[in-house]
């Protein structure tokens, strides 16, 4: 064997050897932040959720990622609700319904979050006057049983 031939073989070796590692790591990272998530946890919830939505140490499984941001969601975690409200404004991987967008990205909005409030305008010129009020019906609903949790957790 040649001197450039070993060399590539060692390489190649190498690299093996670290995306082996690498899919360890992740795997490892995927089951702790599944442990934390079922616990409760928010922001592990949240990680879950995309980590399902996007395939990252996973495959990808949209209904798994929707159930994991919604749990964090419903935790009052913004960036979830934002999330959230945005699959479903563009029917990423779910049926789309501007109600239901609205719904969650109402919420993220009502929590500080500014695109949240703009895509809110947009999505409540969309939405006929009794869907709209049933829309925010289900937002007061849904915000008194988040602060009642983020009361219960305290």
């Amino acid at each position: 064997m040649n001197i450039r031939y070993q060399h590539r073989i060692a390489i190649l070796s190498l690299l093996t050897t670290c995306l082996c590692v690498a899919g360890i790591a992740q795997e490892t990272d995927f089951e702790e932040t599944r442990k934390k998530a079922e616990t409760g946890d928010a922001d592990s919830q949240y990680s879950l959720g995309m980590k399902y939505a996007y395939g990252e140490g996973v495959e990808k499984d949209v209904t798994e990622a929707i159930r994991w941001l919604r749990k964090a969601a419903e935790q009052g975690l913004v960036i979830a609700q934002f999330n959230l409200g945005q699959m479903y404004a563009k029917g990423d991987g779910v049926d789309e319904d501007d109600a239901e967008a609205y719904t969650w990205l109402s919420l993220a909005a009502a929590n500080g979050d500014e695109r949240s409030t703009r895509a809110c305008d947009l999505l409540a010129s969309k939405l006929s006057p009794e869907v709209l009020m049933a829309a925010e019906k289900h937002v007061t609903e849904l915000q008194t049983e988040i602060d009642k949790r983020m009361r219960e957790a305290e």
